[in-house]
């Protein structure tokens, strides 16, 4: 058995993250929970957590699974040494993206420096180790991932896929109110279809949230709790051996590779 641990993370300590769990289970990756906080996630994993602890969700992921999760894929700026901007992983990331317009935010000492550093002593402490190349990997590892490129492998895609709520204006400045959120919701249902079809379930626990979402504020935790299932399935490609690390000895993004989709829909 295997399992990854997914997290949107944000970026600042008062701000909710997006989880997903996900497991090798009857010849293919499934998703067994995913939610847009911690609280919720606990109720699935059949605790009663709550807070904004990061590293308790899995404690969480243990009590559903009756283990550890071998990896834990994180969106959000991760080094073993401390974070003051950014890191030879942004700057590879960038340049090799860049004009699929997927380039990375910049990083600094504070946002989110404090919150990255506590996040990595406390996986730490629960026995996780960072991972930035591809030498053997612990058993328990941590990983830094980025979303947006990875939706370009998973999509096929040339450009970054246009699915967050709160961008439609700059998405699609001339179109309505109206016609932003048909659009953007179209972009998240194509995403929840995509990801289904490497990870099974992600139809049946998403698409009927998605569907009775009715505004902007609605799609937003949405967004965040399909992230998480996105970071998750990068953490599938590199337990594959089929995601390849941007950066250095400090710190590095993982990214699927090319044909990590192909690989990965024909075991499930």
């Amino acid at each position: 058995m295997a399992a990854v641990l997914g997290i949107d993370a944000a970026w600042t300590a008062k701000n909710a993250s997006g989880y997903a769990l996900v497991e090798a289970r009857g010849g293919g990756w499934r998703l067994r929970a995913a939610a847009p906080d911690l609280r919720e996630f606990s109720l699935l994993c059949g605790g009663d957590r709550d807070g904004q602890g990061m590293a308790e969700a899995i404690v969480e992921a243990r009590r559903l699974l009756g283990y550890a999760p071998d990896l834990i894929a994180v969106d959000m700026p991760m080094s073993k040494k401390e974070i003051v901007g950014r890191r030879a992983s942004d700057l590879g990331v960038s340049r090799r993206f860049a004009r699929a317009k997927c380039a990375t935010h910049s990083p600094s000492a504070e946002r989110p420096g404090k919150v990255s550093d506590a996040f990595r002593a406390a996986c730490e402490e629960k026995g996780y180790a960072l991972i930035v190349s591809l030498d053997a990997r612990p058993c328990l590892s941590l990983a830094e991932v980025y979303p947006h490129p990875a939706l370009l492998r998973l999509m096929g895609a040339n450009e970054r896929v246009p699915y967050k709520a709160g961008k439609t204006k700059t998405y699609w400045p001339m179109a309505s109110k109206d016609q932003r959120l048909a659009r953007v919701t179209r972009s998240l249902r194509a995403i929840v279809d995509a990801l289904d079809r490497v990870v099974i379930g992600v139809r049946d626990q998403i698409a009927p949230i998605l569907a009775a979402a009715d505004g902007f504020s609605a799609l937003k935790p949405i967004e965040d709790m399909i992230d998480a299932v996105v970071c998750a399935w990068i953490g599938t490609t590199i337990l594959a051996g089929a995601a390849t690390p941007i950066g250095d000895q400090d710190s590095a993004i993982w990214i699927p590779t090319p044909f990590a989709t192909t690989e990965l829909a024909g075991a499930t």
